[in-house]
């Protein structure tokens, strides 16, 4: 007869061969009730219905795995609320995945909240409320394969640091990116009818995502990054202002009204140093990049335009002119007064409506290499080839 110490010794050795596997406990389908209070991993079994707020995870290291099932509220409180108490009470490393949040107020809300992972979810607000929020406290909330729909703010991260949205889909609303004082990264996501709009927040990367009649819009931060991406159908697909440290690289923006612009407050271009470089303007109706000195002010910093092809814009303009009143209708458009900071070097335009590049004289910096072909009226305030 086998001891236990014997049955034990065998298991081992069996394992150690690598066999068989010693089975493994994991979370059962639980029926869960609206208002719980969530302190141990848990599964739904069923859809929820509820009015107010549903769950609340109330403790760290929790998982909460919808199983497929939908939780569904009545236009107010939050579909799940992962919130620790104060900054000395903070969750750390808690989950959401696998199935849906519909019609709340807030579908996800994080605060004094850590190392949050939330998974192939579908948020639908119902055209208001909030997709997810993060507010003070809210640390590292990562969303990945999820889409977020019909919200009035898809994502509100205010006072939030460090916010990952990749491989998702966002349609309609707006991300929201308030005082977010980490970095925030939107990678290989789809936004439609959506708009990214940062007001005083650090280094925002936007990488290989396509925005359909979605726009980037940014004032009073620091360190906006726009790369790999496709933008169109938009009134302005990146509009930037008294920002620092702007980089527009290697994106294609076509069939928007302007591409790139840069409207500042009175006074001129204010963003210190911009660079943009090596993108495609395409058919975009106005110009394919504007950089406007709002009332004929003067441009400050350092700005960069190089390397970009400019091709078949402006012919689509609605009338849109200038502080001088002239028409924007080509395929870059500089208007300042006097020196500008801007360089402008070794830029391709062809067949846009009046002017390849049409610049101030005098404003900008001709860092040569530039070539028109096929443009109405070539170049004007620097030299085309």
């Amino acid at each position: 007869m086998r001891t236990e110490r014997g049955i034990i010794r065998a298991a081992a050795l069996t394992l150690a061969a690598g066999a068989v596997a010693l089975p493994v406990a994991s979370a059962h389908a639980a029926t869960v009730a609206c208002g719980q209070v969530v302190t141990a991993d848990v599964k739904l079994a069923a859809d929820l219905n509820c009015s107010g707020s549903a769950l609340t995870i109330g403790a760290g290291g929790v998982t909460v795995d919808l199983n497929g099932h939908t939780i569904t509220g009545d236009g107010t409180g939050q579909g799940i609320g992962i919130q620790g108490a104060n900054p000395n009470s903070i969750l750390t490393k808690t989950t959401v995945r696998n199935g849906g949040i519909s019609n709340f107020g807030t579908a996800i809300a994080t605060g004094f909240a850590q190392d949050v992972r939330l998974s192939r979810l579908d948020l639908n607000q119902n055209g208001s409320g909030t997709g997810l929020s993060m507010d003070i406290g809210a640390r590292d909330v990562r969303v990945d394969r999820s889409v977020v729909r019909n919200s009035g703010y898809a994502v509100s991260d205010h006072d939030g640091t460090g916010l990952t949205i990749t491989r998702s889909q966002i349609l309609g609303g707006t991300v929201s990116l308030v005082n977010s004082l980490g970095s925030t990264t939107i990678s290989r996501t789809h936004l439609a009818q959506a708009i990214v709009h940062t007001q005083q927040s650090n280094n925002i990367l936007l990488d290989h995502d396509t925005l359909t009649r979605a726009s980037v819009d940014s004032i009073f931060s620091f360190g906006l990054t726009v790369r790999d991406s496709q933008i169109s159908g938009a009134a302005y697909g990146v509009d930037f202002a008294t920002d620092r440290d702007v980089l527009i690289t290697n994106n294609v923006f076509t069939q928007n009204w302007v591409g790139v612009r840069n409207a500042p407050p009175p006074g001129g271009l204010d963003t210190l140093r911009a660079t943009i470089s090596k993108n495609l303007f395409t058919g975009n109706g106005a110009a394919g990049v504007w950089l406007e000195g709002r009332n004929g002010g003067t441009a400050a910093g350092n700005y960069k335009v190089v390397r970009n092809t400019f091709h078949d814009n402006g012919h689509q303009a609605g009338g849109l002119t200038d502080a001088f009143g002239n028409a924007v209708n080509d395929g870059l458009h500089i208007d300042t007064n006097g020196p500008s900071g801007v360089e402008v070097t070794r830029d391709h335009t062809d067949h846009n409506a009046d002017y390849g590049i049409e610049i101030q004289p005098g404003s900008a910096i001709d860092g040569g290499g530039n070539t028109s072909t096929g443009d109405p009226n070539g170049c004007l305030g620097v030299v085309c080839s």
